[in-house]
């Protein structure tokens, strides 16, 4: 027999509500009801991959965007990237200083490479 959680039986089939998706609540009340410690189910220090995620741009990111800016992209051409914006993230970037948003420049190094051979 199925069970259905008595907070989820008023949401639409198959979508669990704004309120138990934020934070994990949904996630963690599970885990919380499986007898595992407190620390599981919320630990004291969440995971933070933002500088990885930051060396990462900083060293295979800024020269991909160099290497876009010296050569073009289609991107770039169908007026979908602008190379000013661009060259102010690979110095954000370089600088240690990433704005808000920088590091989803990624998709746009991605799309880059699907449409082009380099």
């Amino acid at each position: 027999m199925l069970h259905v959680e008595p907070d989820l039986a008023g949401s639409p089939p198959g979508q669990t509500p704004i309120g138990d998706r934020r934070r994990k609540h949904l996630l963690r009340k599970i885990i919380s009801r499986t007898g595992m410690p407190p620390q599981v189910a919320r630990p004291p220090l969440a995971e933070n991959f933002q500088q990885v995620i930051t060396i990462a741009m900083r060293q295979h990111g800024v020269p991909r965007i160099r290497q876009i800016l010296v050569a073009g992209s289609p991107l770039i051409e169908a007026g979908l990237l602008a190379p000013e914006g661009l060259a102010a993230v690979a110095a954000r970037l370089e600088t240690q200083s990433p704005a808000t948003g920088d590091h989803e420049v990624v998709f746009a190094l991605l799309a880059d490479s699907a449409l082009t051979c380099r």
